[in-house]
């Protein structure tokens, strides 16, 4: 496959799941086809509704896991080596930017390349336990010269209390809220 920037990228384990689930469906559709006609037409029935859910399913607008090494920053273009303070921009189409830092996602941002009116959804990566991205509204954020992001933000996203607390004894930061941070 070719991508935006002409590099390629073999196909994800989403793809083949996608491309096996279609040559299942095919088979299943001739094998029907074969029998009788009237099994044909009640199998098939249930075969093109079972594929419609695949392909709806298929689509995802939420964020997506960011990928130390593999995936770059879409504003400075940087592989994302830190996943601890990575975010993503969401489109209401599905489309997911990826940032190193909150501060080069405030940056596009700012930007306006998307419009306030087409974002879904903004997202910091929990800097404690599995990394998981957080809305930014729930998110607590510790801002910390010493954390030292990739981009100079210094800013760590929390969904508790107890690790936001248990971070900001060690690295002796100020909390702030989403609002704080970014100001369009």
């Amino acid at each position: 496959l070719v991508n935006v920037s002409g590099s390629t990228s073999p196909i994800d384990i989403g793809g083949w799941i996608f491309v096996s689930v279609g040559a299942l469906l095919l088979f299943m559709t001739i094998m029907v086809w074969r029998s009788t006609k009237k099994k044909a037409r009640s199998f098939s029935k249930t075969v093109m509704a079972f594929g419609l859910l695949v392909l709806i399913s298929s689509c995802n607008t939420g964020p997506e896991p960011l990928k130390t090494g593999v995936d770059n920053c879409h504003f400075c273009k940087m592989t994302i080596s830190d996943v601890r303070f990575g975010a993503e921009v969401v489109t209401k189409k599905g489309k997911v930017y990826k940032f190193d830092d909150s501060k080069c996602m405030i940056n596009y941002l700012r930007t306006k390349d998307v419009e306030a009116d087409n974002i879904k959804g903004l997202y910091l990566t929990n800097y404690s336990g599995l990394h998981q991205l957080i809305d930014v509204n729930k998110a607590l954020l510790l801002k910390a010269e010493d954390l030292r992001s990739p981009m100079g933000g210094n800013v760590a996203a929390f969904d508790n209390n107890d690790s936001l607390q248990t971070i900001q004894k060690r690295f002796n930061g100020k909390v702030i809220s989403w609002n704080d941070l970014y100001k369009p």
